[in-house]
């Protein structure tokens, strides 16, 4: 098992803390599913992706057009701020995207290793 976390069954006094984890407390590092925690991740990484659209598509809506356009591009006026939120907006949502998905590639490497034994074809006893 690769980098998989075992918590043996015993009381909640005697579960061994693992190292580079928050100060949790045992009985929640014991619910912790990997795959609860996944799909949860996945819903926010979609919500931060849509806020990101929306707020990506205000910004574009938002551009001053013919003069203004021209006095912006010579710095003679200040960008909405909508301009300058939306990059930061985008960047974070393709961080948490970005996390989700190397999350999702380490539960499936998990889960491979774990179950390589159990996924081969029964044996043909006529063979």
């Amino acid at each position: 098992m690769m980098g998989s976390l075992h918590i043996p069954e015993s009381t909640p006094a005697q579960l061994p803390m693992p190292r580079g984890l928050p100060r949790l407390s045992p009985m929640v590092l014991k619910r912790l599913d990997k795959k609860k925690v996944h799909r949860s991740l996945g819903a926010i990484a979609g919500f931060t992706s849509a806020v990101s659209v929306i707020v990506g598509t205000l910004a574009a809506r938002s551009t001053p057009r013919g003069w203004g356009h021209v006095t912006m591009a010579l710095h003679l006026t200040k960008k909405p701020f909508i301009m300058k939120l939306a990059p930061i907006l985008t960047g974070a949502s393709v961080a948490v995207v970005t996390a989700v998905g190397i999350m999702g590639f380490y539960i499936w490497l998990v889960e491979r290793d774990t179950d390589s034994g159990h996924n081969s074809p029964p044996k043909d006893p006529s063979a």
